[in-house]
């Protein structure tokens, strides 16, 4: 019995110590996302302002063009964003996966498939938290953040994503 109460302990010591990713999105400095959200339906000026975003790496004030593993995807997801017919979300029930909201979208582009949605975006341009919460989904590149609203998708902002480090102490 000894034995067993100190080996829980430890475990319950040792996963205190471990730590887990947050579960949040931070909206980076204006160099590195797109122009302001887009307004979806997508009209083709955000199109092609977008592709230009993905085109340079997600640095909009990148001197030169890179390749972009996923541009075939990610033509295909802003092609699927401007149908109206794919905008619909279902909001009203708690979802881990992003096309366990957005069934419709995701049925047009594999981009998203088995991603984890987020709802905690940090913006410093906001005064407070915006409402409803965003829901943002990576495609291991971009943070894809969508703005929504009675159940459909109305803009999207994007952004390279970043690492986040943080300091350990060290004795």
């Amino acid at each position: 019995m000894r034995y067993t109460a100190s080996a829980v302990l430890s475990v319950v010591l040792f996963s205190a110590c471990c730590t887990r990713r947050p579960a949040y999105v931070t909206v980076p400095q204006k160099q590195f996302r797109s122009a302001e959200p887009a307004a979806l339906p997508l009209e083709p000026q955000d199109r092609d302002q977008l592709l230009a975003f993905f085109s340079h790496g997600g640095n909009r004030y990148a001197r030169g063009e890179v390749s972009d593993d996923a541009a075939k995807e990610h033509r295909r997801a802003l092609d699927a964003l401007a149908d109206p017919r794919n905008l619909s979300v279902r909001t009203n029930r708690p979802a881990r996966d992003f096309c366990d909201m957005a069934v419709i979208l995701c049925g047009q582009t594999a981009l998203f498939h088995n991603r984890r949605v987020v709802q905690q975006v940090v913006d410093a341009r906001d005064d407070r938290p915006p409402f409803p919460a965003p829901l943002a989904v990576t495609d291991g590149h971009y943070w894809w953040i969508f703005r929504h609203s009675h159940g459909v998708l109305t803009g999207v902002v994007v952004v390279r994503e970043v690492q986040r480090q943080t300091a350990e102490k060290t004795p």
